[in-house]
This record gives structure tokens, C-alpha cells and sequence, in this order.
């Protein structure tokens, strides 16, 4: 990664997320009922057990957790995910507020709240996940650092382009450590998940658009 396409017959069109919206990230988080001294890890989309969920909740029971971490669990999630998240393991952080539960199908608006809301997203995918992720491109377009699987597509991505930290899903230990060297790295240098303009600009809808639209022409031009 990147990708050099070498044939005039292919053209390699980005991956690309983007969020609609212009509330700000304070007027987003007061709706969503977080307070400023909160660090809140956004896990999106449809959940189902590959999310790896369990593992980052597991995580948020031990007493290394900072407990100024919140999770907010937003999306449509498979019945098995659900019971497994309501049942006496997890209610008691959801009774103190460290889990917050929106589990909807999100609309646009509902969408650019909870990610502007967040400081951090969760990509700690398990149960042979390789492959690329939407989320992954939504938080980069908002600059939000990544929690991130440590193999795959999303790995090489995230380490590439220095746009989180990639931890062991499966492991509470580098889980609670990745999170503590990310909330370390934010504090030290608050733009760094800004610093790779380029991936932010390679990764937009305009240049996919680009890329589709000049490979039609070149198509139509044989």
C-alpha cells in the first residue's frame, strides 16, 4: 500500500467514507450526553460478534481501563450480539454510563453525530476479517483515530498512514494498551491523526469519482 497499477487497462479507484454534516463536536457530544472530561470510542455499523465488540467490553471491565472511557455502541446489532451485551456482564456498565446504546439504523445526521461526537472508533475486527471498512474512511474524514485490528487490509492502512493504533483484539492487555498509548499520542500531538493529507485526499468521493469517470473515457475512446 498504496496501490501501483501498472496496466493502462486498470484503474484503481480508493476506497472512500464520507460524513454529512455541520454540527460542532460540542454541540454533538452535549446531545449525546458527554461530558467534556469523557474519551468516547465510537463503535459503528451493523454489529454482529466478527465487530469485536465483546472483546473491547471484556476490556472496559478491567480496572487498567482509564475510566474516563466511554464506548458508544451505535447501529442495528444481530439478536445473539444483543443478549450477549444485556446480559449481568455488561449492565452495570450501562447502568454507570460507560456503555451508551443506540442501536437504530442510522440516518445521515444520526451518523455525522456520533462519529463527530467520538474521539476515538473501534476496528478491532475479529474472526478472519481482512478486508477494507467503511468506518475506517468516515473517521478518517473527520480525522478521528482508530483503534485498529492488528492484521489485514485495515492494519497496512491504519500503520501506513499513521492514523491510530492497531492492537490484538483478542488480548484485554493490548487492547487497555493501545488505547492508553492512543489517548498519549492525542494528547502529545492533538493533529496527528491530520498529518497524512494525501490519504485524506486520495480517499474522497471526488477522486474516486475521478478515477471511474477518466477510465470511462479512456473505455469509450478505443
Amino acid at each position: 500500500f498504496p496501490v501501483t497499477i501498472e496496466s493502462a487497462k486498470i484503474s484503481y479507484a480508493p476506497d472512500f467514507g464520507g460524513l454529512v454534516g455541520n454540527s460542532s463536536k460540542d454541540d454533538c457530544r452535549k446531545t449525546l450526553g458527554i461530558s467534556e472530561s469523557d474519551l468516547l470510542i465510537l463503535v459503528y455499523g451493523h454489529l454482529t460478534m466478527r465487530k469485536g465488540l465483546l472483546q473491547l467490553l471484556n476490556a472496559m471491565l478491567d480496572p487498567r481501563m482509564p475510566r474516563r472511557i466511554r464506548i458508544m455502541i451505535a447501529g442495528d446489532m444481530e439478536e445473539e450480539l444483543k443478549s450477549q451485551l444485556f446480559s449481568g456482564n455488561y449492565q452495570a456498565l450501562i447502568n454507570d454510563g460507560r456503555i451508551l446504546c443506540n442501536l437504530f439504523f442510522h440516518s445521515e445526521h444520526d451518523e455525522f453525530k456520533v462519529f463527530n461526537a467520538s474521539d476515538f472508533v473501534w476496528l478491532g475486527y475479529i474472526d478472519g476479517f481482512y478486508s477494507s471498512s467503511g468506518v475506517l474512511f468516515k473517521a478518517a474524514s473527520l480525522g478521528i483515530p482508530v483503534v485498529a485490528m492488528d492484521r489485514g487490509l485495515i492494519s497496512e492502512i491504519v500503520n501506513e498512514n499513521e492514523l491510530g493504533v492497531c492492537v490484538n483484539p483478542l488480548s484485554t492487555s493490548s487492547i487497555i494498551g493501545g488505547i492508553i498509548n492512543l489517548i498519549k499520542l492525542t494528547n502529545n500531538e492533538p493533529d496527528a491523526s491530520r498529518k497524512n493529507r494525501h490519504f485524506l485526499k486520495l480517499h474522497s468521493s471526488e477522486h474516486h469519482a475521478d478515477v471511474v469517470h477518466h477510465a470511462l473515457i479512456r473505455a469509450c475512446n478505443k
